[in-house]
């Protein structure tokens, strides 16, 4: 049988890892296109409402996106995992540490956090916990430095409050979505366990309806056969006697 470059070709477990395979390209290219929509979403509101945009953002936010995605199609998922968020992490906090807290932006460290977790399994925790030790890093950067490789953006009070909601809106949706996916991912699992658990038992049923059919055909020729030594025993035994 011929498997996707998805798989290690080992024979115990290559179905399965198949199908993890698969699941992870699919959600990667979903959050890189979310992304990208996210990025026209921006795009758009700072042109309707003509804010100081920062143009740099846009083309990283583009790039990231669609490289991640070419990644995916290419087969090469953990680089596009490392890359994407890796990326992404920069990009959220070149934006924080040039603009006010108080547009919400700094909730997009919780969502890389959470994204890690969701694009890596357990076996892979120590990726996923050194990818949410990164984003509380740079969040505390963000927040409590002024230092910034962008130039500072300031804004109104009113369009602090446009900004702010549009980026809970956001935050809100994709966090979501990321938690659905982790509880989806959790239940899948169970499913698969339950699955495997009850071919097992329907193995394990065969193989004792075999061992009991198997002994009962042995039965009657293993009784002819003792039948068959006792009487020549017998016969032996007469033998000597004469």
């Amino acid at each position: 049988m011929t498997y996707s470059k998805y798989s290690n070709h080992n024979p115990e477990g290559t179905e399965l890892q198949f199908s993890d395979s698969v699941q992870q390209a699919n959600l990667i290219s979903r959050l890189a296109i979310i992304m990208m929509m996210v990025t026209i979403a921006y795009f758009a509101l700072y042109l309707l409402y003509s804010f100081n945009a920062p143009w740099q953002i846009f083309g990283l936010l583009t790039f990231t996106s669609v490289t991640s995605y070419f990644l995916v199609k290419i087969r090469r998922l953990n680089l596009a995992k490392l890359f994407g968020l890796t990326c992404y992490h920069i990009i959220i906090y070149l934006i924080a540490a040039s603009e006010t807290h108080l547009t919400n932006v700094n909730l997009y460290f919780v969502t890389g956090g959470i994204g890690a977790l969701a694009l890596y399994d357990y076996n892979e925790r120590v990726k996923s916990f050194g990818f949410i030790i990164f984003s509380f890093s740079l969040y505390v950067l963000a927040r409590f430095s002024s230092f910034t490789l962008l130039p500072v953006r300031e804004f109104t009070s009113e369009e602090v409050n446009i900004i702010s909601l549009f980026n809970l809106t956001v935050f809100s949706y994709v966090t979501a979505y990321l938690v659905i996916l982790l509880l989806k991912g959790n239940y899948l699992k169970k499913e698969e366990l339950k699955r495997h658990n009850a071919e097992l038992v329907k193995i394990n049923n065969e193989l004792d309806r075999f061992i009991y059919s198997s002994s009962h055909d042995l039965r009657a020729p293993l009784s002819s056969l003792l039948g068959l030594i006792q009487l020549t025993e017998l016969e032996r035994d007469e033998s000597l006697k004469k």
